[in-house]
């Protein structure tokens, strides 16, 4: 599943944080332990010791009781030796509520043992005072008694030891506990580390590097080099969006600069056309200026022509006002008049064909320039009344 920027980051913090939480759950726990292990020393092992302590002074004073009385037989020694007993069994009471070991509660089992038979022997010796028999007494505490005491001193002694070891175990656990803690924090300090280094270079190569990629490709761009290449990223956060965005922005100003190309083209051939069409125009301009000198040459000569043809006519006249005036004269006159017509028929043939030249010049012009001027139409319908003027005299004539 590709991930967002946002959900990196997140997810690096979340890893971050769920190291910290778990390397502090274990410094707590370890932390518990060690606290559990001097609570343990603190409130059981230390006043363990004390109740042992207790009873081995509370055993020796019920000794001392009882050997008092053996020598001075004061009721109150005995009174205060069961004073003292009464002591014993509560020190009894304490010590099986801290013993929890198997150990702790063998060595407070034989201490009772010794304390039951002191109390038996000190009723054998309260008999023997009773019956005056001190020295029997004195013996019984000296030999039982004391093997009693020593048992007393072996046991408190070893139980002692037991404790003092045991402390020692408690001391030496929490000292390894807190070895631990430390090399746990140490060990999760440098796994954040460690995995912060890793997240911040995964999100360096996810981030920083495609991010610098695209920037170098954008100032190729503005420096208007479209044929850069945009990276294609499949990391499916908002990098690969820029990036695709970015490819996408570089394809379509290619794609405008190549339609503006080829409109610059198109206007560069229609340039060329139109000056093809004014130098077109320019050469028609030249036809038509030629045209217009042609007919004026030729409506010049048709006008000299009209006056020969009206001084024809006038020598026609002239000739048949003359024909009254004899037969002869006519015959010659009819004669001038044959050859005068026979000129004017060449003439009237030489403008039939110069009008049709201009008619075609005309036509042509007339095209060329999309019917041309209004002037060349009045020429040309000047030209068709010359011809059908000509037309008209011809008749005349025939």
């Amino acid at each position: 599943m590709k991930l967002r920027i946002r959900g990196k980051i997140i997810l690096s913090y979340a890893i971050v944080i769920l190291v910290m939480i778990a390397v502090s759950i274990i410094g707590i726990r370890t932390d518990r332990q060690i606290t559990d292990d001097y609570m343990n020393l603190i409130e059981r092992s230390l006043p363990g010791e004390t109740i042992i302590h207790r009873f081995r002074t509370e055993m020796l004073e019920k000794a001392l009781a009882l050997r008092g009385y053996i020598l001075s037989g004061d009721p109150s020694d005995i009174e205060r030796f069961h004073a003292l007993d009464e002591n014993v069994q509560q020190l009894v009471v304490k010590g099986r509520a801290l013993s929890q070991t198997g150990e702790s509660l063998q060595y407070l089992e034989a201490i009772i043992d010794v304390n039951d038979r002191l109390g038996s022997l000190a009723g054998e010796i309260s008999n023997l005072v009773v019956m005056g028999m001190t020295e029997d007494a004195a013996e019984l505490m000296s030999t039982r008694g004391a093997a009693l005491l020593g048992q007393l001193d072996d046991n408190i002694s070893a139980w002692i030891g037991f404790l003092e070891n045991l402390n020692e175990n408690w001391i030496a656990g929490a000292r390894a506990k807190s070895a631990t803690n430390e090399t746990v924090s140490i060990a999760g300090g440098a796994a954040m580390l460690i995995i912060a280094i890793v997240m911040t270079v995964a999100l360096t190569r996810s981030i920083a590097r495609p991010v610098e990629r695209i920037r170098v490709a954008a100032d190729a761009v503005a420096q208007g080099d479209l044929t850069v290449s945009v990276p294609t990223l499949s990391t499916g956060d908002e990098v690969a969006d820029l990036a695709a965005s970015t490819r996408k922005m570089v394809e379509n100003l290619t794609h405008v600069l190549q339609e503006m190309q080829n409109e610059a083209e198109q206007v560069a051939g229609t340039s060329e056309e139109l000056s093809a069409s004014g130098e077109e125009s320019a050469r028609a301009a030249q036809q038509i200026s030629a045209a217009v000198q042609e007919m004026a040459s030729g409506a010049e000569q048709q006008s000299t022509n009209a006056g020969e043809t009206a001084a024809g006519a006038q020598q026609v006249a002239a000739a048949i006002g003359q024909i009254a005036d004899g037969a002869n004269q006519q015959t010659q006159q009819l004669q001038n008049a044959s050859n005068l017509i026979a000129r004017m028929g060449e003439e009237l043939n030489r403008v039939n064909e110069v009008v049709a030249r201009m008619e075609e010049a005309v036509s042509a012009t007339a095209e060329e320039a999309q019917k041309g001027d209004t002037s060349v139409a009045h020429v040309a319908g000047s030209m068709q009344k010359i011809k059908n003027s000509s037309d008209d005299v011809e008749k005349a004539a025939a």
